[in-house]
């Protein structure tokens, strides 16, 4: 019997996808992984699993297998997209020892968005807001980046990053009892994304002042 298997695929993580080749399963008889590139790193023992089910959206295209467990700081919907059988699979799971052992009862239920609904009103507004005081700026000859613009996409890059570490600010965000874990791939995504495009919009600026 093998130690361990790893699969190569893709991952639906909450609401955030990681299509092929950016994310890989491992399961050994004492833990099930699942690695996406850029969204993050879920890891099970069987006592957190109930079950490992077929997952399908498309035949083929869109087939996988479903996680279903009961840790509270992990996003409820955890998908590995896969090429081969979902069926076969599961088995290769099974054989290598890791059996689901969570009871039924234990799974997670929807508790619905962990953000409160004031944080994203305020961040939306606040975003807007920096992007419409650049059309009050003096016309530029010079096609670049509003200097509010970029503030925008600066300060959602350091939100980001800083939800990990920052506590007052986790506590604003998210709703009680809830856990940054649970929306990690987005913050993942959103740091990544504005990153590059804040690194893209000094550039130009230095660009064009050169």
């Amino acid at each position: 019997m093998e130690n361990q298997i790893s699969h190569t695929g893709g991952a639906r993580i909450g609401w955030v996808n990681a299509t092929w080749p950016f994310a890989a399963l491992t399961a050994t008889r004492d833990s099930l992984t699942l690695n996406a590139t850029l969204v993050g790193r879920y890891s099970f023992t069987p006592d957190q699993v109930v079950s490992i089910e077929r997952h399908t959206v498309i035949p083929v295209l869109g087939w996988g297998i479903r996680i279903n467990h009961n840790v509270p700081k992990y996003p409820k919907k955890t998908v590995f997209w896969c090429f081969g059988s979902p069926n076969m699979l599961i088995s290769r799971i099974e054989e290598v020892g890791f059996i689901p052992q969570a009871s039924a009862d234990s799974v997670l239920s929807d508790r619905g968005m962990p953000v409160r609904w004031e944080a994203v009103a305020a961040i939306i507004i606040l975003w807007n807001l920096l992007f419409f005081l650049d059309i009050g700026l003096p016309p530029d000859t010079d096609a670049k980046p509003g200097l509010f613009s970029l503030i925008a996409i600066t300060l959602l890059f350091l939100g980001s990053v800083s939800m990990w570490r920052v506590k007052w600010l986790q506590r604003c965000v998210l709703k009680p009892g809830r856990s940054p874990s649970e929306i990690k791939a987005w913050f993942y995504l959103l740091a990544v994304v504005s990153g590059l495009f804040s690194i893209a919009m000094i550039v130009t600026v230095l660009a064009v002042e050169s």
